[in-house]
């Protein structure tokens, strides 16, 4: 098997301990969705456990799936191990800042992310500081999504300031994050060299 899709099955903490025994017997696995699911922290840690040997993952989905502080703890053990990833979905995850600090700590090295959305995770400007590092290294970046983070202007300038150098992006999301003037400033300094850039969402600002 090189792929599972559990999307919105109304999986519980229960049914994790099922899926992590079958994930651990799955090293080659390549694609994971489990989004929508009504899982906790312990249901996180079972399944983030249960992908240790797994150095195949190429997309991992969990967006919505109840995790908080300890879950983002327990993914950024599991993303240290995943040098291969290419698209991470986790949208709709109250991690808070510093849970924000630990998943972006875990993708410090992810060199060939492609999509890293991280929309309504509450990670604020501590959390996109930690993320804008990482970021600086995902030179094949194409689609950014931080929607609703609270991220501020500090937190967007940190980000802008990474992604300079980045000629692949083509769709950035930034709605409902507090940006003011100056940040929209260092976004459109930031975009002028992106020559492949097709969405731009700045809504709901403070501009």
């Amino acid at each position: 098997m090189v792929a599972l899709y559990l999307e919105n099955n109304q999986l519980t903490d229960e049914s994790s301990v099922d899926i992590s025994m079958m994930l651990a017997d799955k090293p080659r696995l390549k694609k994971l969705n489990l989004s929508y699911n009504q899982f906790s922290d312990n249901g996180v840690l079972w399944i983030m456990t249960s992908l240790e040997k797994n150095q195949s993952l190429v997309l991992l989905s969990i967006s919505s799936i109840g995790m908080g502080l300890e879950g983002a703890w327990a993914l950024w053990d599991c993303l240290l191990k995943k040098p291969l990833l290419q698209k991470l979905f986790m949208d709709g995850n109250n991690i808070g800042p510093e849970g924000g600090v630990y998943v972006a700590d875990g993708l410090w090295n992810m060199k060939q992310m492609i999509n890293l959305h991280l929309a309504n995770c509450n990670i604020g400007k501590e959390g996109a500081r930690a993320l804008a590092v990482g970021i600086g290294q995902m030179k094949n970046l194409s689609v950014l999504d931080l929607n609703g983070n609270k991220i501020l202007t500090d937190g967007c300038i940190a980000i802008m300031k990474e992604l300079k150098a980045n000629v692949s992006l083509t769709e950035l999301y930034l709605n409902s994050n507090f940006i003011d003037v100056e940040g929209s400033l260092h976004v459109a300094e930031c975009l002028e060299n992106k020559k492949y850039i097709a969405e731009l969402w700045l809504s709901y600002n403070n501009m």
